[in-house]
């Protein structure tokens, strides 16, 4: 394990004043971080995502902000449906977001509430109890505290960007973009090429064509590719019992995902979870 990186986030952690993971989208990080790296480990984080309303919290963090990272470089400072607030933070390389950092939860005081950059509707389990004991955010500490998360995903792209595995040929395309975050936000319906073509505004031909040209690969590839990305995210960041990680994932029978997740990774969703948890 390489220390380099480690301390980078730990100084950025204490700048910040809030406890710091990060998300590897490209998994990439497994032998240079902790497993603690990874996971929101906060009692009422937990409570909330093993709870009845968790599916919000895995819809917000592993679908719908890192389909639509690529549009805020800078970060945004969002709020889940719980009522915690966190400082997100994507790490771009090439146009392709291969990490996204968290900073918290926290809760921001009355001056800062508008500071929001995004609010998620609110659920059944706003505000559990303990939400009072959350660190608190000033509105006068934000720029300082975005501008160390910023700081913090320049070093982390910086060390991706000399690895070996890095694409460095590959640059931003707007198109690809947009074909891989509508698959990304819709990853866990069952989404159908004439559904993509339908909101691209092409044929089912043409988009076929399409997504084979910008993606290198079919859009049955690609759709596999995104729901075993964010099932390798759910294990890793979650408790949730492997079939249920299955259905929130497209995978509603759970044989069918395991004969996938094992396809793609050599071995078992269970097995899986246990090696990278340590």
């Amino acid at each position: 394990m390489s220390d380099e990186l480690e301390v980078a986030i730990q100084v950025s952690e204490a700048a910040v004043g809030l406890p710091v993971v990060v998300h590897d989208l490209v998994h990439v990080l497994w032998n240079h971080l902790p497993d603690t790296r990874f996971r929101h480990h906060q009692a009422l984080c937990q409570q909330v995502k093993t709870g009845a309303q968790g599916n919000h919290c895995l819809r917000l963090e592993c679908g719908d902000c890192r389909a639509e990272a690529w549009q805020w470089p800078q970060g945004r400072v969002q709020r889940c449906h719980a009522g915690f607030s966190e400082l997100v933070q994507p790490v771009m390389s090439r146009g392709e977001v291969v990490f996204m950092i968290f900073a918290g939860p926290a809760v921001l005081e009355d001056g800062a509430a508008l500071s929001h950059d995004y609010l998620q509707p609110p659920s059944a389990a706003w505000q559990p109890a303990g939400w009072q004991d959350l660190p608190r955010l000033a509105a006068e500490d934000l720029p300082r505290q975005r501008e160390h998360l910023r700081q913090l995903a320049a070093r982390l792209r910086c060390w991706y960007e000399d690895q070996p595995h890095a694409q460095q040929q590959r640059a931003a395309r707007p198109r690809r973009q947009t074909i891989e975050a509508l698959i990304h936000s819709r990853h866990s319906e069952a989404l159908t090429l004439q559904d993509l073509a339908a909101d691209l505004g092409l044929s089912r031909e043409r988009c076929r064509h399409v997504v084979r040209e910008v993606l290198g690969m079919s859009f049955s590839q690609a759709l596999r590719r995104a729901r075993l990305q964010a099932a390798c995210a759910l294990l890793l960041n979650s408790d949730l019992p492997v079939s249920e990680i299955g259905s929130r994932c497209g995978y509603p029978d759970p044989s069918g995902f395991s004969r996938h997740f094992r396809a793609a990774q050599g071995m078992s969703p269970g097995r899986w979870r246990a090696q990278h948890r340590g």
